[in-house]
């Protein structure tokens, strides 16, 4: 009888220990295996962080996944700062992904300038070439003097936390040439403009009481550049100026393990639309997708039932919007 008990228990244990391990969510460094089903997460990858919440399904063939880290682990306990696709075809950025939390947005240096001789958008080199960037001359990226700005995709007023950190964010890899209206660089408009405006809502918004210290969000976002239709222009015929700009946004409370979600999608113009509410530019991620023909699977690394449903609806009520 008392070898039954023994045994009872030892089994009660060993079911606890594999619903506690399987069900285990790892935001900050690639999602454990979970027991429900998940049939299109990254599988296919030499990076863990391809397996993290915020990142989309990898395109692989000449896209190349890059994962920018730091030593810093109290950033993130991976290191990990952000994530792009960059397509080598192309040459441009497919989207930006990276995760918001109390610890990591807080402001403990100023925003990084480059010292003299050295470039304020630097060439990742380890990773891509000059010719990537569709350089006039050495040292020189096409969209200076086009009378486009470099527009972060993972804003530097999010990544101040380390002066290592907020430099890795004026990677070329992670800009998009921006309308100085829609960035908030307009000299008439300053710090105004649908794109600012975004990353400030989401910046006050994970700064907020409604945000807790243990919760996440998971950003990814981008210029659209895989149909004609969704690119306007190219400078020097090479480098793409994206038609419209988008994100894609997932809100996990830790506490109660509930996932909200929303995206928006604007038109980049050369018209003002700093004033405009925001509200009226949310669309639910699954929306976003079809805007996209389906060519980007945003927060494939959650469960299939959880992506679904997170996807299904945009939760602006959720936001305060």
């Amino acid at each position: 009888m008392k070898n039954r008990f023994l045994i009872r228990a030892m089994y009660a244990a060993a079911v606890a220990l594999f619903f506690t391990a399987c069900g285990s969510d790892n935001d900050g460094g690639g999602s454990s295996p979970t027991k429900e089903p998940n049939v299109n997460r990254n599988t296919d990858y030499s990076d863990a962080a391809a397996t993290r919440t915020e990142v989309p399904h990898l395109q692989g063939g000449n896209s190349q996944f890059i994962a920018y880290r730091v030593s810093d682990n109290t950033f993130d306990k991976d290191g990990v700062n952000y994530c792009v696709e960059w397509d080598r075809t192309l040459k441009s950025n497919r989207w930006t992904c990276y995760v918001m939390t109390k610890q990591n947005i807080k402001k403990n240096v100023q925003r990084w300038y480059a010292a003299e001789g050295e470039m304020q958008y630097p060439f990742d080199v380890v990773n891509l070439t000059t010719d990537d960037y569709h350089t006039k001359s050495i040292g020189q990226d096409l969209i200076y003097g086009s009378g486009f700005d470099h527009g972060h995709l993972c804003p530097s007023n999010d990544r101040l936390y380390s002066l290592a950190i907020n430099k890795q964010t004026f990677y070329l890899t992670n800009m998009q040439p921006q309308y100085k209206v829609f960035n908030g660089s307009d000299k008439n408009y300053k710090y105004k403009g649908l794109w600012i405006n975004m990353e400030q809502f989401l910046y006050n918004f994970v700064s907020g009481t409604k945000f807790s210290s243990a919760d996440s969000l998971f950003v990814c976002k981008g210029g659209t550049i895989d149909s004609e239709n969704h690119i306007l222009q190219r400078i020097g015929g090479k480098m793409i100026v994206p038609k419209y700009f988008y994100a894609a946004v997932v809100w996990k409370r830790a506490k109660l393990n509930v996932y909200s979600g929303l995206a928006f999608w604007f038109e980049h113009t050369n018209v003002y639309h700093g004033d405009d509410a925001l509200k009226g530019y949310v669309v639910s991620i699954s929306e976003l997708q079809n805007k996209l023909g389906n060519k980007i699977d945003f927060f494939c690394n959650l469960p299939d039932k959880t992506e679904a449903q997170v996807e299904k609806v945009a939760a602006t009520m959720d936001f305060g919007l």
